[in-house]
């Protein structure tokens, strides 16, 4: 989910076990994620599917595991969706709502996230806003790091 070139789907391919990767964003980027695979020599099958979050797939595809990487910031490149600006909260809402339905039993979610200690006020980045979100929707978060040397963190979340 908001799989942007694909670098984290294709990483995460190569450096484990996983056999399918199914990239979804709300940009078009179906002919950059094929270039890609193709350009780095995947065998592993790969699938793209243009969606704002979970809008354009059958709620009979269940995944083992869901990646978010959504954009914090607003920007003219092709990776953006501005959701630094979704002060409603409507993106993290619609996905943490409706990401259940798409996880198998033992499904678990990796999302990443601006770091709280920035000193920017995002307040829909905010690890309260989260934990709102997360029990709200009945979501267990089993491990939540920062990333060395970046601003961002990574959650581990479970049904």
């Amino acid at each position: 989910m908001c799989c942007g070139i694909g670098t984290i789907g294709f990483s995460l391919l190569s450096e484990t076990k996983l056999k399918k990767g199914h990239f979804i964003d709300i940009k078009n980027l179906k002919k950059i994620i094929e270039k890609n695979k193709k350009i780095n020599n995947f065998k592993s099958e790969i699938k793209f599917t243009k969606s704002d979050c979970f809008s354009a797939l059958n709620k009979k595809n269940k995944f083992d595991l869901i990646i978010s990487n959504p954009p914090f910031f607003r920007s003219n490149s092709i990776r953006a969706n501005s959701i630094g600006f979704d002060f409603k909260f409507n993106f993290l809402n619609n996905f943490f709502t409706n990401v259940s339905h798409y996880m198998t039993s033992k499904g678990k979610i990796i999302f990443l996230k601006i770091n709280d200690d920035l000193k920017i006020n995002l307040k829909f980045a905010k690890n309260k806003i989260f934990k709102k979100i997360f029990k709200k929707n009945k979501l267990k978060l089993i491990e939540h790091l920062k990333i060395p040397g970046t601003i961002y963190e990574v959650m581990l979340i479970s049904k």
